[in-house]
């Protein structure tokens, strides 16, 4: 079968309502991981003559679609397919794609979480995604509110993105991220299996999650809900035989339920960005940084009871700094505020 006739057989495919309604049916009844995707996807020989017919009258006008948005189309086929999706269940027959092809066969982390993250998630996918990114990890999200949006923007604060969208690439949802979305083609990749046109039909989305999934070696779970989006991520990054790192919570907050649930299942904890670095599979190692200048002597001391990559308790610091409670305090509030220390969940303190 040709790139174009794929192409031709997917645009038509997503354009099925029923198919839509074998999607709700899915989610209806609970199906999660591959058996969501293989219910849903599942094509009908009987629309082989409608779907060359579409092909012969509607090729011509969607390449010229493409074209017009300055994308490329990527058929299953085609030398710039990324290898990771084939591996997972019913890969795309194409893909459709605005930025820098390339950025697929880059180090990539899928990033994924809650549409409505409290303080704690939102700083913490950035500090994240900014460090992996600036060590060269491509971040992936689906450019949802909440969670997949802090993801892009640290991403793209110090290094690269690829987006993933439930619509066509001319047809940007939720549209408030529309600037983010102009910003990402520049310097990343946004990407879609739907054809331009298609808007973002909520049983889009799970079929979106696959992609996220199976494009990365490991997805990182920031705060999800306990019946989420970003847990059908998971369990397809599972059922693929991928990591999954989750953000341990608050367990008094809802927006903690789902990853303490998945820590519960055996996901790994994702405790500092170094830990995911060294746990993917690319071989990199976060660079050893020089000393901070300038810093107040009592800063400098305290900073230096913190080896990087190490944690210590407040009283461990407190035992080794001779230092009262209000003046450790008021220091580590200091170099926090400096982004040089963070806080675990565990509420120990390591460098940031």
């Amino acid at each position: 079968m040709t790139g174009e006739l794929l192409v031709s057989l997917q645009a038509l495919f997503f354009h099925d309502l029923p198919l839509l309604e074998r999607v709700k049916v899915s989610l209806d009844r609970g199906l999660r991981g591959e058996e969501l995707i293989r219910t849903a996807t599942l094509p009908k020989p009987s629309r082989l003559q409608e779907v060359l017919r579409f092909h012969q009258e509607g090729y011509g006008l969607l390449e010229k679609r493409i074209r017009a948005l300055k994308g490329e189309i990527l058929p299953l086929n085609s030398p710039l397919y990324p290898s990771a999706l084939k591996e997972g269940y019913g890969p795309p027959a194409v893909l459709f794609l605005l930025g820098d092809p390339n950025l697929l066969s880059s180090p990539l982390l899928s990033v994924v979480g809650t549409r409505t993250p409290t303080p704690y998630g939102i700083n913490t996918t950035g500090l994240f995604c900014r460090k992996l990114a600036s060590w060269g990890i491509t971040i992936v999200s689906g450019l949802a509110r909440g969670i997949d949006t802090q993801a892009h923007r640290g991403a793209l604060e110090s290094g690269k993105t690829i987006a993933v969208l439930g619509s066509g690439l001319d047809r940007v949802y939720p549209a408030v991220n529309l600037r983010l979305a102009a910003d990402i083609a520049r310097s990343g990749v946004l990407l879609s299996e739907f054809p331009p046109g298609t808007g973002g039909k909520p049983f889009h989305f799970p079929l979106r999650n696959r992609i996220i999934a199976y494009l990365s070696p490991a997805t990182l779970v920031v705060e999800a809900r306990k019946r989420s989006g970003s847990l059908i991520t998971a369990n397809l990054a599972v059922d693929a035989g991928r990591d999954v790192f989750a953000l341990p919570g608050d367990i008094n907050r809802s927006t903690s339920e789902g990853t303490n649930e998945l820590l519960n299942k055996g996901a790994r904890p994702a405790l500092s960005p170094e830990e995911i670095l060294l746990a993917l599979p690319y071989g990199l190692t976060p660079p050893t940084l020089p000393p901070p200048r300038d810093l107040p002597p009592q800063e400098q001391a305290l900073l230096s009871l913190l080896p990087q990559g190490e944690e210590r308790e407040f009283d461990e610091l407190a035992e080794a700094s001779s230092m009262g409670t209000p003046e450790l305090m008021s220091l580590l509030l200091k170099l926090q505020l400096k982004g040089l220390v963070m806080v675990t969940p565990l509420h120990r303190y390591r460098r940031s």
